[in-house]
């Protein structure tokens, strides 16, 4: 009679003993370890540059990581009407804090002429090369369009390379001039896309 209440015991053991290792294997763990936080994902904000009397707009960033905008009249040009130039907003605080001389960083400029002789963009831009830099070319020009409308597109070789768009439209020719250090960098893409967005629109201020 022990001896079989003996074996009965042993047996029990045994069961629960092999209960118990299955639940402790497949029972969940939790990791009490904190875990670091996942990084936080900003939208860049946009703003939209609209010239009514000069017939043109595009979008670009505007955000503390985006561009500053300047009215561009540097150009001597007996043609030229206005221009906008776009810099970096952290490149162009570092500009004005710095105490040494230097050359500006890269920047992109939209300027309208008019054009009067009714010029086509490769011909305007190969008459013009102080306003396109077409003689500093790299390669050779590719036909393309701004806005819908025909357009020429080529890289130059100065300072920084610079991505170039010549259009005319409606009486007056349109440069897109992009600078850059290397063909990875944000601005690069940057006037990519404002290139895209770039659009015509109707002049709706009354001619003087």
């Amino acid at each position: 009679m022990h001896k079989q209440l003996a074996v009965l015991l042993l047996l029990l053991l045994i069961v629960g003993g092999f209960f118990l290792a299955k639940n402790t294997a497949t029972a969940p763990t939790t990791d009490n370890e904190p875990t670091a936080p996942e990084p936080e994902v900003t939208e860049r904000s946009y703003g939209v540059a609209r010239d009514a009397a000069f017939g043109y707009e595009f979008s670009y960033p505007d955000g503390p990581d985006g561009y500053l905008t300047f009215e561009n009249t540097d150009s001597t040009h007996p043609d030229f009407l206005t221009g906008i130039m776009l810099m970096d907003r952290t490149e162009y605080e570092i500009l004005q804090a710095s105490t040494d001389a230097r050359e500006g960083p890269p920047a992109i400029h939209v300027q309208v002429y008019e054009n009067p002789a009714n010029r086509h963009a490769p011909v305007w831009a190969m008459e013009n090369q102080n306003e396109t830099n077409y003689g500093l070319m790299l390669g050779t020009e590719t036909e393309t369009t701004l806005g819908g409308a025909n357009a020429i597109r080529y890289t130059t070789d100065g300072l920084y390379p610079i991505d170039t768009y010549v259009a005319a439209h409606d009486g007056r020719i349109y440069v897109l001039m992009g600078a850059y250090r290397d063909i990875g960098d944000q601005i690069h893409e940057d006037f990519q896309d404002l290139v895209a967005s770039f659009t015509f629109i109707q002049n709706s201020e009354p001619q003087g």
